[in-house]
Formats: structure tokens, sequence, C-alpha cells
């Protein structure tokens, strides 16, 4: 299996907190042009772009190149006494960079910005000696190019690109690369199109940990039980908030990212309608009996599968806020595909019998409870821990006495820590 050891870094609005130095440096280059200041918000979405496309957006479409040139002098020069001055990395990103480093990772920079802008910055935090390679705007392509320019140099198959906007993860995307995108950075919302989501400097370094580990080893075992000719279909199960859709997205990204197609379902798109589920008197035992519309899993996805061994169809499935069915959803499979069925209460017939392998992510109901909290709030309200005490949790634990959903599994992963999940069963190989 394929371990990603070059890890390559956006700088601003990743490493570099860029607003503490390029804010002030546009306010003064405003005022010495008689210009009034511009709104602080408005420039925090051009961090990151081009310097010649910053000043045309600022300074005038119509400029021309030395009219440019001209206005770049003069931000270095702002921006050379603010770096001395004010200058910050994000907290924790000496740290991250030092243990990748330390654990023989390949560590560089591709920047926007200029070859001199990014010396400066990574001489002032001393920061230069982490990185084996350093790109910038001046090798006159684009970031995707650099990129593969770089996997070229250091013969490297693939690598992971961390970033904060559209342009990091689109040049992941075509350079065939895996992204890590920081939601802390300047590209607004931009980090939910990564495959990997980092909430700090520190995520990273748990997230590339998490790739050339869990992910590779459960691709591993994933990859040896697919058989010629047909798709595999993978069962991500466990308990409501243990990560398994987290976990299914992306271990689908690393698949793809290694040459495999796959193709990720989840169980909460086949929700029955509220009069469904709710149909009978006790509610644990309601949805626990009818939640789900097993039948039209099973004859619209699953017998498809394994008799046919393909799947082209469109499905409309209910939406679980409006209670309607107006949702559509597309499913295409095919026989080199590795199906990723994510969901709670999935290892029970009829629907056990068509799942070729077995994952359960396994927490405590005190991590559940403490995860919902958090996760549900908006969702179930106030009384989330409630619901969950008296409903959700008691579904779960008859769920797990009833069904035995461990003893039917061939991978077992303890999951109480997001960051360090561990792999606690084995598959058996001859199973």
């Amino acid at each position: 299996m394929y371990t990603y050891k070059t890890i390559i870094f956006d700088l601003d609005g990743t490493l570099f907190k860029t607003d503490t130095v390029f804010i002030d440096a546009i306010h003064h280059t405003c005022i010495s042009r008689g210009m009034e200041p511009i709104d602080k918000e408005r420039l925090l979405k051009l961090i990151g772009k081009p310097s010649s496309t910053i000043c045309r957006e600022l300074f005038g479409e119509t400029l021309s190149h030395d009219e440019v040139q001209c206005i770049r002098d003069e931000l270095r020069t702002y921006e050379d006494k603010l770096i001395a001055k004010s200058a910050q990395l994000y907290k924790g990103v000496k740290t991250m960079l030092s243990d990748l480093k330390n654990e023989g990772y390949t560590l560089g920079i591709c920047t926007n910005g200029s070859r001199e802008y990014m010396n400066k910055i990574l001489s002032h935090f001393n920061i230069e000696e982490y990185f084996q390679i350093k790109k910038s705007r001046d090798e006159g392509l684009e970031k995707f190019q650099i990129i593969k320019q770089i996997l070229d140099e250091n013969a490297s198959c693939s690598a992971i690109i961390v970033g904060d906007t559209s342009i990091d993860f689109d040049a992941a995307d075509v350079a065939r690369c895996l992204s890590v995108g920081v939601s802390y950075g300047y590209g607004g919302d931009d980090y939910k199109n990564s495959d990997f989501i980092a909430g700090n400097p520190s995520d990273i370094y748990r997230i590339i940990r998490k790739i050339n580990g869990i992910y590779k080893e459960i691709a591993g075992y994933i990859i040896n039980r697919k058989q010629k000719n047909k798709p595999l279909i993978v069962g991500i199960n466990g308990v409501d908030a243990s990560g398994k859709s987290t976990f299914a997205k992306e271990l689908a990204r690393y698949l793809i990212m290694i040459g495999f197609k796959s193709h990720t379902i989840s169980i909460d798109d086949f929700h029955n309608p509220s009069k469904i589920r709710n149909k009978e008197k006790n509610p644990v035992i309601s949805y626990l009996n009818n939640a789900f519309n097993i039948t039209k899993i099973e004859n619209e996805i699953m017998k498809p599968l394994v008799t046919e061994n393909k799947l082209d169809k469109e499905l409309l499935l209910l939406n679980l806020e409006t209670d309607e069915f107006i949702n559509n959803k597309r499913y295409v499979i095919d026989e080199d595909t590795i199906v990723l069925f994510e969901g709670v209460l999935l290892y029970r017939e009829p629907l056990n019998q068509y799942f070729d392998f077995r994952i359960f992510i396994d927490i405590s109901f005190d991590e559940v409870l403490e995860r919902a909290a958090k996760r549900d709030l908006n969702l179930l309200g106030k009384n989330v821990i409630e619901k969950y005490n008296n409903k959700y949790i008691p579904i779960q634990k008859l769920y797990i006495e009833k069904y035995n959903p461990k003893i039917l599994s061939d991978v077992i992963i303890d999951n109480n820590n997001y960051w360090n999940p561990k792999i606690v069963q084995h598959p058996n190989v001859n199973r």
C-alpha cells in the first residue's frame, strides 16, 4: 500500500497568518495614493491570490505591467516593516512541521506569492530548514503544474496538499493528490471541498498520521478481499455519533487516490417517513423495526449488485427534514467498484448477507453523549441528551444485544479518540 511521504503546504492562510501584515500594508498603500481604506472583509478574500491579481482588483483593472510593479514595490516596503513588527504564524505550526520532519516526511511550500516574499516569511520565523521544496508563482506555472513538477522532481507518485482555498484543492484533484483543508484560513467554506478537514495546525499532523496509518491498513484489508469481475460491498457500522460517515468519506477518498473506484451509500438516505418510523407504541422498538426502508435497499441496491455485478439507477428518497420524497440520488457502480455502505443497524438480515467485509466503529455511550451534545444540538434542540438517553442509546443497546454486530465484523475500530483510532480486531485471513 502507498505511503504518503511528500507533504506540500500553501503558505498564506495555512501556515502564515497573512492578515497580520497584508491588511496594514494595503491600508498604507491606499493612503499614499489618496484612496479611502478598503473593507477588511474584501481584503481577506484576496489573500492567497497572485499579487498582480490583487493589485488590479484593488487599484484598477487597466494597470500596466510597470504600474503593477510599482504598487508591488510599495507593498513590499510596508510588508518588510510589518513582518518585523507584527507577523504571526498560526499557533502550533512550528511544532507540526517539526513533528513531520522528525518522522521523515519531505515537506514543501507551494505559494502564489513571490519567491522573495516566501523567503522573507520562512526566514523571519526560522522555518526554512523544515522545507526541502520551495516553489512560488515565479515559476510561471499554475499551481497544479507546480505540484506535478514537484512530484516528478522527487520521484513521488502522489502527495498530500495542505491549503485553505479552492485553488489548493482543485490543484490537488488535477494532480491526483489527497488534500487537507484548513478551516481557519481565508478561503471561507472552500475547505469543505477538501478530502480531510483540519481545524488547527495540530490537526494536520494527526490527519497525516491517520492517512498513513488506519486508512492505509484498512484499505489493504479491503483490497485483499476484492475479487475480479464483481463489486465488493463493505459495511461500516457503529452506534450514533461513532464517526461512520466521516470514516466512510475519508476512506473513499483514500481508495480513489490509490487507484480504486469507490461509491459510498448511507442508510440515512433510506429513512421511512415519520408516520411509518413511529407506528408502534414503543419508540425504541418502532425505530429498530421501521426506521429504514430495508425492502427498498435490498431490491433496488443489494440484489442488483449481487446478481448483475453493476448498478446504474436514480432513486427518489426521503428528505428527513421535510418528511417528503424530494431527494434524487443516482447510484453508478460497476464490477471494479468498492462500495462503502455506512449506517446504524446494518448487520441484520436481510441486509447482512450482502456484505463482503464488515467494519464496526466502536465508541462508548459516554462518548456518544459528548459528541451528540456538540453535533446534534441544532437538529434535536436543547433536550438532545435527554433524547439520546431515552431513545437513541436504548435503540443501539437493543441492536447490539439482539444482533451482536461486533461478532459479525471483520474489523473493529476503537474510535473513542477521533484523532487516534485503533484497530482492536483484525480480520481473520481464513474467514
